[in-house]
């Protein structure tokens, strides 16, 4: 039986009317550990009053060094009835990164696996809290817990920078309250949903497979294990999922062979949520000509407006098909428009133009960083709009449809990466005069590539594995290139400017050659590296 949605309008109370209603149903569960809505309502509440008694203020933010179990919800709901903001972190991150993150957010408190205690017990902060210690309960009954408003903040996401400290996408309560309803209208969640997460909770899009079907009374599976089909496919039969969310990548990997789907039959599934990257069209009408009824969801929107906002329906394969599939659509409440170079809207089809996207959605800030927040904005016919940097125009149905990106910033294994900060890095430390950055998909699979000049090519090899020793203790792991290209003299267009389409078109080539994660520039072509 579906339940009537309960008004809510704060995080805080994600879980509250299903504790009551709902109380013995399972909401989450990792395959260890699960919870029932009760538990995570009495369990939150009991956290909240803890941190509120230990001094925690509205206001305060609240690190999670986002290790995938269950017991991260109880905690992030916790954080939310006591008035603060819950920022999920990356496990993998570099010490320094991470310390620049605390020393740019000053959060009140810091939760953690107790694996990583080691690592972060120099750390010095006014709360400190393990994952494991939400099971054990304290006496708090006396600890009153503020009012939480729907204009405060609720949530920093992390997302690439262009220089060293990444920037804290600041979502509030309501933008966050918005989403996820305007989310539900795509998608027909409900408290019968069954839905699978299989996004690192340091990422944006966990908020969408995770806290939003919690919104909703659903129950939602943490898949933690590896991305394999013998694995994965079985799960989403015996589990019975009806929405399944992953990024394009992910998802790739979920199938593998396109046969695989030859083998099973998922009844109960309806929406297959992509996006972040573009959808595999081969990819797509295998799932769509082997399980009836399924639709998918081609979704797209940066964490700056709190993640999928537009979005294409596909309901049959399309064998024919010979582009990628468009993004699509506004949901319910945004407001997207094109522009020229002279902000000019764009509305006939086929014109390319920078997508701004607006509505309710739209966060509040860059946390700290004024100067980005002001670059981020701008205003059509009075109404603020987020300035995405993607490049799009409309088809003929007037669907949006992803053309590339106006910046330096690329999607790579779903995740954002900036290419003018890995390049900068490597600039300011190797012997190189020049160094570009590519990203291309090949058959499948990602590449993350460096097009470098060097004076000579002697230690080719050495130097590739300094360049990527260093990245290792900077960036996170998916930020790190695996193909290096490196050229003696400057390959220019006739302005005398650097010719990145030319040195990226003929890396792609050396790579559809050989197998080799390094390549050097000879006659006009790169050639595998004889290492």
């Amino acid at each position: 039986m579906t339940l009537n949605f309960p008004e809510t309008k704060v995080l805080s109370e994600i879980v509250t009317a299903y504790g009551q209603e709902t109380p013995d149903k399972v909401a989450i569960n990792d395959g260890k550990t699960q919870f029932t809505y009760r538990q995570l309502a009495d369990l939150s509440d009991n956290l909240a009053r803890q941190f509120v008694a230990a001094g925690m203020k509205k206001g305060d933010r609240v690190c999670v060094i986002a290790k995938k179990c269950a017991e991260i919800i109880p905690f992030a709901i916790a954080i939310w009835k006591a008035g603060a903001v819950y920022s999920p972190l990356d496990q993998e991150l570099p010490r320094e990164r991470l310390e620049n993150i605390l020393n740019n957010i000053s959060p009140f408190g810091l939760i953690y696996p107790q694996s990583d205690h080691a690592k972060l017990e120099t750390i010095n902060l006014p709360l400190k809290r393990t994952l494991e210690s939400c099971h054990t309960p304290v006496e708090t009954a006396d600890v009153v817990l503020p009012e939480v408003n729907e204009e405060d903040n609720a949530i920093i996401i992390h997302t690439s920078g262009s220089t060293g400290l990444p920037k804290g996408v600041v979502l509030q309560h309501k933008s966050t309250v918005a989403y996820f309803n305007s989310h539900r209208l795509v998608f027909n969640t409900s408290n019968e949903s069954r839905c699978m997460n299989t996004a690192s909770f340091h990422f944006d899009v966990s908020i969408q497979d995770t806290f939003l079907p919690l919104f909703f009374g659903a129950y939602i599976y943490l898949y933690r294990n590896f991305f394999i089909p013998e694995l994965v496919l079985p799960l989403i039969q015996k589990e019975r999922f009806t929405i399944i969310t992953a990024v394009s990548t992910i998802f790739t990997l979920i199938t593998g062979d396109l046969a695989n789907l030859d083998k099973y039959q998922f009844p109960d599934l309806r929406y297959i949520s992509m996006g972040a990257e573009v959808c595999p069209v081969k990819l797509v009408n295998k799932w769509l000509e082997t399980q009836p009824g399924v639709v998918v969801i081609n979704n797209y929107g940066p964490s700056e407006v709190n993640s999928a906002t537009v979005c294409y329906k596909i309901t049959h394969a399309e064998p024919s098909r010979e582009s990628y599939f468009p993004i699509g659509t506004p949901n319910a409440g945004v407001k997207a428009v094109l522009t020229d170079d002279h902000r000019q809207v764009i509305t006939e089809p086929g014109v390319n133009g920078e997508l701004y996207l607006g509505g309710m959605q739209l966060m509040r800030e860059y946390w700290n960083n004024p100067e980005a927040t002001e670059n981020a904005f701008d205003y059509i016919d009075g109404e603020k709009y987020y300035k995405t940097g993607d490049i799009c125009f409309y088809d003929e149905q007037h669907n949006l449809v992803y053309n590339g990106r106006k910046d330096f910033e690329v999607k790579f294994n779903g995740r954002r990466i900036n290419m003018l900060e890995i390049t900068g890095m490597v600039q300011e430390k190797f012997p190189v005069q020049s160094v570009e950055g590519h990203h291309a998909q090949l058959d499948g699979r990602h590449y993350l590539m460096l097009l470098m000049q060097v004076n000579d090519y002697n230690n080719l090899n050495l130097l590739k594995e300094d360049i990527v020793k260093y990245l290792k203790e900077k960036l996170p792991a998916h930020s790190i290139p695996n193909v290096f290209s490196f050229f003696d003299t400057p390959v220019q267009t006739s302005s005398g400017k650097t010719n990145k389409k030319l040195l990226a078109e003929s890396t792609v080539d050396a790579l559809k050659k050989n197998t080799s994660d390094l390549f050097f520039y000879q006659n006009n072509e790169f050639i595998k590296f004889k290492q």
